[in-house]
């Protein structure tokens, strides 16, 4: 029998889009076997591309055949070798309103919302436009709508404002309060449209896929998103744009809406375009809508996030392909042989926004309960090969923690790291040079890192010291690297810790010199990051008694080539579940980055993880609750926290 795979993520509203397309192929193609491949990856595109990356390497790699998407996810640019093969009729583009329960008889639309009411709201185009009405209201974050609806069942927020395709998919019509207008509250762009990416190369699937395309749907989206890409916008941008169709003297047209706004600005800046245009050229009715909105000043906005280069270029680009005044209503007529295609739909009549949910998605809703139960019997035995599947991780380690993030990543948690830290100079190495030129004042010498080798060694060829001078000390290495580090300079290192403190000194150093040398006495220098010089020394020289200085030797920085203000915005949107901090510096580095957010403002819905007593006293100190305190970075006790605490959330929700 003949075969088809549809992958899709496990969580419910991705499942029941899946599905949705899943039911329409099997009615379309009687005897097609359609089956569904659960992908790893929970992560939606607004918290990051992790589950787009991963749809397209199961679809490049031939693990499945599909992907579903809802359109207002997916970048305007398409990854090589993958195309749209069907946009499936729109059904319902509009956003629509919940309120909880306490709300219902006084909040009948957006306008009724109380002033600081409390909404979850995701994209930047949604929260800009209820600001715009609603200036003093505060935005929460979620996860997934389904979580966003939990917590509005249980008060924990005031209103949801979500896109109503996804609502029905879930079966939440009945909960709405209001549905907002599409051409007022404008959507984002794709909204309300299912779309089936497929390999370009794979004709059968293609074929097979073709029977659910809807021309004026496919027409409307093309502008859309080439509105989208002229503007330089990506998916949870804030931009919106909507597309509608119509039959005007037998010629299909568009007409496109766009909003542009700044929601950094108090108030919120909103400018607002439309135009008409030719439906079989969408992609000159997108160029002409971009166009519009920038003459009416949307470069301007778009400039605080994006070079005025790129913008500035981009506009001059397009006016000269289109020098007319895009205040005109109409583009010129279609040629002869554009107006005898439009007459192959032209019947097709006006393309209404349906204020319900369509007959096709009723009846699905009513076939589709054991498909959905099937599928939550895969998920519950995948989670118990994965226990921390779904879970989103901040890993906040200012050094490398690619170990656990990999042991994370295999147990089902989608991971996210900050930015490395690169080693810089110090602001002076008159202190490194006074302790090279006397360093046989130590018994020891204890390099943190990898980079403190380097930074040593480096000055000792600066001054023209001898590496002999290093080599007549004893060496301690934290960690392989500092080890490796060492043994390329052909110094061998006499002791190696894993990790520096206390506990793991005395019980190496017994380990390996026995009761022969005492460890009480010696005299050590520590050389580390000047960020943190004092983290390790507080913990050691006290319970060891030992005489311990230590010495910053480089600054640790965030190589900010690697980190845009776009990373920081989607750092900014994602909701983690967890986020983990290992030391001081961490904890410095997350806050830097959120600037001028503060941590706790970002970090409110996750549970806070602190592995060393410097990470929790900086924590604190910038407002963080930590729900585990570990006194050392141990990965075995915190994966086992976050695998007993990811069982008990569950449970509870």
């Amino acid at each position: 029998m003949a075969h088809l795979v549809i992958g899709t993520r496990s969580d419910a509203l991705a499942v029941r889009q899946a599905s949705f397309i899943k039911s329409q192929i099997e009615h379309t193609h009687a005897g097609l076997q359609v089956a569904l491949e659960l992908l790893a990856s929970e992560t939606s595109l607004h918290q990051s591309g992790d589950w787009l990356n991963e749809a397209s390497l199961a679809l490049l790699a031939r693990r499945v055949d599909v992907i579903v998407h809802h359109l207002c996810d997916l970048s305007p640019r398409l990854p090589e070798d993958i195309h749209l093969a069907a946009v499936v009729e729109r059904t319902d583009a509009c956003d629509a309103l919940l309120v909880n329960a306490a709300l219902r008889a006084t909040v009948h639309s957006l306008a009724d919302l109380p002033a600081e009411a409390r909404v979850i709201a995701q994209g930047d185009h949604r929260r800009a436009q209820i600001a715009a009405q609603h200036p003093q209201v505060s935005f929460l974050a979620t996860n997934t709508l389904e979580q966003a609806l939990h917590q509005l069942a249980a008060h924990a927020c005031d209103a949801v404002v979500a896109d109503a395709l996804s609502l029905s998919l879930l079966q939440a019509d009945e909960q709405i309060t209001a549905r907002l207008d599409a051409t007022e509250f404008i959507p984002a762009v794709g909204q309300g449209v299912l779309v089936l990416q497929s390999r370009i190369e794979d004709q059968r699937t293609n074929l097979i896929l073709e029977s659910l395309n809807h021309t004026p749907t496919r027409h409307a989206a093309n502008a859309e998103r080439a509105a989208l890409r002229n503007l330089y916008g990506e998916p949870g941008d804030a931009i919106a744009i909507t597309a509608a169709h119509s039959i005007s003297n037998g010629s299909p047209q568009l007409t496109l809406t766009g909003v542009v706004a700044d929601a950094s600005a108090t108030p919120v800046q909103l400018i607002r375009a439309t135009i008409k245009g030719d439906a079989l050229a969408p992609d000159l009715c997108g160029s002409a809508l971009a166009v519009a909105l920038l003459n009416a000043g949307a470069r301007t906005l778009l400039t605080h996030t994006r070079t005025n280069q790129a913008v500035n270029a981009q506009v001059n680009e397009l006016a000269e392909l289109y020098p007319m005044s895009f205040g005109q209503e109409f583009f010129a007529e279609p040629a002869a042989p554009l107006r005898q295609a439009a007459s192959a739909f032209s019947g097709a009549g006006a393309w209404p926004i349906a204020e319900t949910s369509s007959p096709r998605l009723a009846a699905f809703h009513e076939t589709a309960a054991p498909e959905f139960d099937l599928v939550a019997s895969k998920v519950s035995r995948l989670r118990q090969h994965q226990p921390l599947h779904g879970r989103r991780i901040l890993l906040a380690a200012a050094r490398s923690q690619d170990e656990l993030a990999q042991q994370l990543e295999a147990l089902g948690a989608s991971v996210m790291t900050l930015p490395r830290l690169r080693a810089a100079e110090p602001a002076s190495w008159e202190p490194l040079d006074k302790v090279l030129l006397h360093i046989s004042w130590y018994d020891w010498l204890i390099f943190a890192n990898a980079a403190s080798v380097t930074a040593c060694l480096n000055r000792c060829a600066v001054l023209g010291h001898h590496q002999q001078e290093i080599e007549a000390r004893r060496l301690c290495a934290v960690g392989k690297a500092a080890a490796n580090s060492l043994r390329t300079a052909e110094l061998s290192p006499d002791l190696v810790l894993p990790q520096f403190n206390a506990d793991t000194l005395a019980a190496e150093w017994e380990a390996r010199f026995g009761q022969h040398e005492p460890l009480r006495g010696k005299t050590m220098l520590l050389l580390t990051a000047q960020n943190h010089a004092d983290e390790f020394a507080q913990t050691t020289r006290s319970p060891l008694r030992t005489e311990l200085d230590q010495l910053g030797v480089y600054v640790e920085a965030v190589a900010t080539h690697q980190y845009s203000f776009k990373n920081a915005a989607h750092l900014w949107e994602t909701a983690f579940d967890y986020a983990l901090f290992f030391d001081a510096s961490s904890v410095e580095t997350m806050a830097t980055l959120c600037a001028p957010r503060s941590l706790p403002e970002i970090l409110s819905y996750p549970r806070i993880a602190c592995l060393s007593h410097e990470a929790y006293k900086t924590a604190q100190a910038h407002g963080l609750a930590a729900s585990l305190r570990l006194t050392q970075n141990h990965p075995p006790a915190l994966v086992k926290w976050l695998r007993e605490d990811s069982a008990q959330r569950a449970r509870s929700s």
